[in-house]
């Protein structure tokens, strides 16, 4: 800037100069006018017009000068302003650009974060195990390793791979290994290979192994997989093979048996052609006999359902109970058509008898036993008077021992059989017989009566009823005696329902359970308890109903201010 601005300053100078000469000329002028008295005002006045014009024209020079400095820095200014303004756009041009190159560059790592995350997991929860190592030791192992190779995670790294492979295996691998390291940096090298390896217990298991330095030039990555299981399926299936071989040439040889045999057969084809007759015939004959068993099926099942309504004849109806309980049921469900379990009812003087007895067998002998009860029954409670429980299975055991001839036969048969008489008289009458009471006594079956939200079981005394045992001649049954001072629910049955087996264990049902659920619906209507009783065994049996013994239970509400 220095140099540009030399010349015009010498110009100005230069005319400074002359500017002063010119005055100092015109000073001396109208000094010499005014000594020599030579028209002084007027060259006064000339001196001072030529000295304003000069200064006037030094001025006007140093103004277009300075005009000229000023437009020629504007325009310096200007175009300086311009290049700023271009290069400001080319800035925030170049802004947006970065702008626009960080937002593509986030993005990019959000999806490789993305990307790296969902790798990590692949990698974490993959069902292959994938492993990196050195060629020596393993440095990195997804979980799945620890599954495969049965170690954790601190023995997979602090052990040697040849430590984790089997004896039988470790030279090859070393070779292998070696082979690896020592080309790793010149090329890519992938080993496969099926091998056993050892877990921390000391037990091996068959891989599938495949390893490379495709992962980067000092390490290694491989992926292996549990071929155990199909290692064994192809041994057994060699096995196999071997067997079907043995089992081809046995049959190769029994081919050729069978050929002789053939020929051997088709000579006596024709004497069984002349059997085949024979055969025939017999068959017509056996036929004529299918007839006549099915003929004499029928004639048993006709004199099995007649027994069937003489069995049921022999029961009291449902009136002649009607008229002696109010509150009662009784779920009697026969094996088959005919039943060994058999119920009696009977009212003698102010007292009412109930009996539920199982006899020995069931079907046809069970019926018969049924009706030989029955009559006995009759014949002691209302022929003898007998009326106190236990002196009914007294009379009642002596009886079937003499009239089956137990003593001189090998007939055992008998019965099972709980009886309850219950005073009927009204409460008027307590003053002469005493308060009603419910007495019971029996032969291996038992009662349950339920008093005041009580459950009270007795067992029958474990003395039979039929069959000869002389060592029990001189047993006595008890008798147990109840208050009927409180509403009384009575339960009697037979061993059937106890003893049907069923369930998800097809284990007996069981006097405990059964015991439990009388008590669990004591408070039901007493035709809902017989109905919830008759679902509960058909879903305890199952589809279809696998009934191994008869069922008879009896169930009644007995109130002494209610009485027939």
């Amino acid at each position: 800037m220095i140099f540009n601005f030399n010349k015009p300053i010498r110009k100005l100078l230069f005319a400074y100069f002359v500017s002063i000469s010119i005055i100092a000329l015109l000073l001396v002028i109208q000094q010499i006018a005014h000594i020599y008295n030579i028209y002084p005002q007027q060259i006064s006045l000339a001196t001072a017009i030529s000295i304003v014009l000069i200064l006037l024209l030094q001025v006007v020079a140093i103004l277009s000068r300075a005009v000229v400095k000023i437009d020629r820095y504007v325009a310096q200014i200007s175009r300086a302003n311009d290049e700023l303004t271009k290069s400001l756009s080319q800035k925030q041009v170049l802004e947006k650009e970065l702008r626009r190159k960080a937002d593509e560059l986030s993005s990019m790592n959000e999806v490789l974060q993305v990307g790296e995350e969902r790798f990590r997991k692949l990698i974490e929860y993959n069902t292959v195990g994938i492993f990196i190592h050195d060629g020596q030791h393993i440095v990195y192992a997804n979980p799945e390793c620890t599954k495969i190779l049965g170690r954790d995670m601190y023995s997979l790294f602090k052990t040697p791979m040849l430590g984790i492979i089997h004896p039988d295996f470790q030279k090859i691998s070393e070779r292998k290994l070696a082979q690896m390291r020592k080309l790793k940096m010149k090329k890519t090298m992938t080993l496969r290979a099926d091998i056993q390896v050892i877990n921390s217990a000391g037990e091996s298991r068959w891989i599938d192994l495949s390893t490379s330095n495709a992962y980067e030039k000092s390490s290694f990555i491989a992926t292996i997989t549990d071929i155990t299981e199909r290692k064994r399926a192809n041994d057994q299936l060699q096995d196999a093979n071997q067997t079907i071989a043995r089992r081809n040439e046995q049959l190769n040889n029994v081919l050729t048996e069978f050929k002789k045999q053939q020929e051997a057969l088709m000579k006596q084809a024709e004497s069984l052609h002349l059997a085949n007759n024979e055969i025939s015939n017999s068959q017509k004959e056996l036929a004529n006999k299918n007839k006549i068993i099915e003929k004499k099926n029928e004639d048993i099942m006709a004199s099995i359902n007649y027994a069937k309504r003489i069995q049921q004849a022999i029961l009291p109806t449902t009136e002649e109970i009607d008229s002696l309980l109010n509150n009662y049921f009784i779920l009697y469900k026969p094996l088959d058509i005919v039943s060994g379990d058999f119920y009696w009812v009977a009212k003698k003087h102010y007292k009412l008898i109930l009996v539920i007895a199982d006899c020995t067998g069931h079907g046809i002998p069970g019926a018969f036993m049924s009706l030989i009860g029955n009559d006995l029954l009759n014949e002691i409670v209302n022929t003898r008077n007998i009326t106190s429980p236990e002196l009914i299975l007294e009379e009642l055991r002596k009886d079937i021992q003499r009239v089956l001839r137990q003593g001189t036969t090998l007939v055992q048969d008998g019965m099972d059989i709980a009886i309850c008489t219950i005073d009927q008289f009204s409460p008027d009458y307590e003053d002469i017989l005493g308060k009603p009471k419910l007495e019971f006594a029996g032969a291996s079956n038992p009662v349950v009566l339920i008093q005041n939200d009580e459950l009270i079981y007795i067992r029958g005394d474990n003395i039979p009823i039929g069959g000869y045992h002389p060592k029990n001649s001189h047993k006595k049954f008890t008798k147990h005696s109840f208050n009927l001072d409180v509403p009384t629910t009575l339960y009697m049955f037979s061993d059937g329902y106890q003893d049907q087996f069923g369930g998800e264990s097809n284990s007996k049902f069981g006097s405990k359970r059964l015991r439990e659920m009388l008590f669990t619906i004591r408070k039901k209507p007493i035709k809902e308890q017989k109905e919830f009783l008759e679902a509960n065994i058909n879903t305890w049996l199952g589809e279809p109903h696998r009934q191994i013994d008869d069922i008879l239970v009896l169930g009644a509400i007995i109130d002494s201010n209610k009485v027939k």
